[in-house]
């Protein structure tokens, strides 16, 4: 089966960008079927555009990347929407902004190789069939689909030279994205914990596919996340201007903070989310809609400064305690019936993957690309997420929103209206790829020492911090801030923080692509 695989990825590196380049007829089908989801601004000139490419991640699909469209169309706009057209993708002045939508939901479990190059083939339709020229690329990844956009940052400047080689690499931006792969740590040595980490494991090795195999880097066979730190993978990081990305500190069910901060040391973890927190007010002055974001300062971290869980009250134990009959229910009925859907799913993924293998080994690349499979419907998908979810946030917090007791040292509240510095963002941006490096004097790495990693992390922290990274720790106080970094429910319906943050994210974004632009 393995060697059927790697034969699978080397014809896929000899033919994709061929076929993208004779496939006309495709190219033209697949166009048809994108404008029909989106609205574009256009404005009809012979400017060349900023091309930004957004991925979702596991399970999810390109309506995940929705409320960041929205806000990227508010807030970077230097004429305004002068009219709506049928075009793929979104336009606004001279940015172009692509949500990738061919991997949604369970294809996402094809696992990262595969994942990637069928994005990567999907983009190059797309620039192909566009009306515009694109001079510039930027790829901001959610989740998994911030080590797909690493995957396709690797490839397209070496299989896919033809289409993109014109094109200046700006901003590479990753929101909760596992850079690490996804592991578990029994810091205090628990019994019960450890049967728990190893129920996690086995789950995520076996129902999230050839995905979860390769996230939880389960042997030699699947250890893609180290082979993407070398080679074409880290010299295509090299060429983007900036490399950013935002962490969780808090409420990820599914991505813990040392993963997507590309760190070996977690605070947040070691202390089980008992150290109190201090916030920077030092950030950019902007026009946030209610809430400002709430950004922490690492290296302002006390390891003698925690507070004891015996300082729950009694409201809150009580809170706890209702939630005992959900955990249950949850273990008896729902995690069993979401096993089954989703095994099911992953013996359907895994044959799919087959029948794709043998048709590229038959050379019907044509055939691949038009063959539609439909997968379970949004519902089934969102079940099987919100039970996974639920079950290995029991490993991460003793505490999600409603049991929230993080303490503040500077007594931040949910309707504070502290003024904030008004730092330029060029002093912000400077601040924060400096303050998340061990050498710092003043390091929280000092403080709070390193997590047992395998020797495979090990490798990829060294080798992805080798380079110059924008890095920023986040608090979403939310029941779900996986979900809440990129407001999957909607900026009108998401919590106040949760738009806070993606605000805060759209600002960023137009101070880095603009100035790249000067």
């Amino acid at each position: 089966m393995f060697k059927g695989f790697r034969n699978l990825i080397t014809n896929y590196k000899r033919m994709s960008c061929a076929f993208i380049l004779l496939s006309v007829r495709w190219a033209e089908l697949f166009s048809t079927a994108v404008v029909n989801k989106y609205t574009t601004i256009k404005f009809w000139d012979s400017m060349a555009k900023h091309l930004v490419i957004l991925l979702h991640g596991l399970w999810g699909n390109y309506k995940h990347m929705d409320s960041l469209l929205e806000m990227f169309q508010k807030v970077i706009n230097d004429r305004g929407s002068d009219s709506n057209d049928s075009d793929a993708g979104n336009s606004n002045s001279n940015f172009v902004f692509y949500s990738a939508m061919e991997n949604a939901k369970f294809k996402t479990l094809d696992g990262i190789e595969i994942v990637g190059y069928r994005t990567l083939i999907e983009i190059s339709q797309f620039i192909k069939n566009s009306k515009y020229q694109f001079n510039k690329i930027s790829v901001i990844g959610y989740s998994l689909g911030g080590i797909i956009g690493r995957f396709i940052i690797g490839k397209m400047f070496t299989d896919c030279k033809e289409i993109f080689e014109g094109m200046q690499p700006i901003l590479f931006l990753t929101l909760a994205t596992p850079h690490v792969g996804v592991d578990f740590y029994n810091l205090n040595h628990s019994p019960g914990k450890a049967v728990l980490i190893t129920i996690l494991k086995s789950l995520g090795t076996t129902i999230l596919g050839k995905s979860g195999k390769e996230l939880f880097i389960s042997n030699s066979e699947n250890d893609i996340l180290v082979k993407m730190t070398t080679g074409e993978f880290i010299e295509g990081l090299k060429k983007f201007q900036y490399r950013v990305v935002l962490a969780n500190v808090k409420n990820d069910r599914t991505v813990p903070f040392y993963t997507s901060f590309i760190t070996d040391s977690d605070p947040f973890l070691v202390t089980e989310n008992c150290v109190k927190y201090n916030f920077d007010f030092n950030i950019p002055n902007a026009s946030y809609s209610n809430l400002q974001p709430k950004i922490l300062d690492l290296n302002e971290l006390n390891s003698a400064v925690i507070h004891s869980k015996d300082e729950y009250t009694t409201e809150v134990k009580l809170k706890m305690l209702r939630r005992v009959p959900l955990i249950i229910l949850l273990m008896i009925i729902f995690l069993p019936l979401a096993l089954i859907i989703n095994t099911g799913a992953t013996i359907y993924r895994y044959i799919v993957t087959r029948q794709y293998r043998r048709m590229i080994k038959d050379g019907n690349t044509d055939a691949l690309l038009r063959k539609g499979i439909n997968g379970f419907d949004d519902k089934v998908r969102g079940f099987v997420e919100d039970t996974y979810e639920s079950l290995i946030s029991i490993d991460r917090d003793g505490n999600s929103d409603d049991l929230d007791i993080t303490l503040e040292t500077n007594e931040m509240s949910d309707d504070d209206e502290t003024v904030y510095s008004g730092i330029s963002w060029e002093e912000f941006v400077h601040t924060y790829s400096q303050n998340w490096k061990p050498e710092n004097p003043n390091s929280y790495v000092k403080e709070f020492g390193t997590l047992p990693l395998d020797n495979n992390r090990k490798i990829i922290v060294k080798n992805l911090n080798e380079l110059e990274w924008v890095k920023i720790p986040i608090y979403i106080k939310a029941l779900n801030a996986h979900r809440d970094i990129v407001a999957r429910n909607g900026l009108k319906q998401d919590t106040p923080n949760s738009v806070a943050t993606v605000e805060f994210i759209g600002y960023l974004v137009r101070y880095l692509i603009k100035t790249s632009s000067k």
